[in-house]
């Protein structure tokens, strides 16, 4: 009988290490354990990833971009302005031709607002106190201002759009 019951204890015993040791095994996973095999070795090796991106300008989440990275009125900005207020409006005989933005770079950036003087159009680095945003969200009367949301006569620009700007002034406003 006590022969019977080694040979019992010995199979419930087996089966159970054997699931302990095959648990054990390094198969690559790391559930249940904190440090990769890289920390617990050491951890000499180096990350070869790169977050910056000084020379691929493939990222168009907000659209094209400066070879720097950054977001530029010439090829960022400017054909929004293009697309949506140039024809019939801010242009050279247009309805709105005080405001030329063939060329907006030049007459928004540093120039005040003729709707609320205390703001620039455009205050580089600070797009909160650029009056465009808030003509752009049509919150000008909110800021002080007058006037309508633009684009006038036309859906206004999508959020995307509008933060696109918001991001580029607050970049400093970048030619």
């Amino acid at each position: 009988m006590k022969s019977l019951q080694k040979l019992f204890g010995a199979a419930l015993v087996l089966p159970c290490l054997a699931m302990v040791l095959t648990a054990c095994s390094d198969d690559g996973g790391d559930e249940g354990d904190d440090m990769s095999a890289d920390e617990t070795a050491g951890d000499d090796t180096t990350d070869d990833t790169d977050d910056t991106d000084d020379t691929d300008d493939t990222d168009d989440t907000v659209g094209d971009t400066t070879t720097d990275g950054a977001l530029s009125h010439a090829a960022d900005i400017q054909p929004l302005w293009d697309a949506n207020c140039v024809d019939n409006c801010h242009q050279p005989g247009g309805s709105a031709s005080f405001l030329d933005l063939t060329d907006g770079y030049t007459t928004m950036v540093g120039v005040a607002s003729t709707q609320m003087v205390a703001l620039s159009l455009v205050e580089p680095g600070d797009s909160t106190s650029s009056y465009l945003i808030n003509k752009l969200r049509g919150t000008q009367a909110e800021a002080g201002g007058s006037g309508s949301q633009m684009p006038v006569g036309t859906d206004p620009l999508d959020a995307t759009d509008i933060a696109t700007v918001a991001m580029w002034i607050d970049a400093g406003a970048n030619p």
